[in-house]
């Protein structure tokens, strides 16, 4: 399945959890589909082609730099992938 928003030149996701697993997996296959992907990750294990945001997701901090590395010039943002196992 091809993942696309309705207008193709905007696409920007970030996905945390992105090291491994099913956040690791999207992340690749979004990248794969022509997304600009942003992953937060709390170590420097992230796929590549992602431009990567160290820091942890139950942080508020670290989101909300990671939701402005992702956003598109005029500040938007079209996906989000919470794969980050929060407790």
């Amino acid at each position: 399945m091809t993942m696309q928003p309705t207008d193709p030149t905007d696409r920007h996701c970030l996905v945390t959890g992105a090291s491994s697993g099913i956040g690791r997996a999207v992340a690749e296959r979004l990248a794969m589909d022509g997304w600009a992907v942003t992953v937060l990750v709390r170590r420097d294990e992230a796929p590549s082609g992602a431009r990567v945001v160290i820091g942890d997701a139950a942080v508020p901090a670290d989101l909300e730099r990671a939701i402005r590395a992702a956003a598109d010039p005029d500040g938007r943002l079209q996906g989000l992938v919470c794969a980050a196992g929060v407790p």
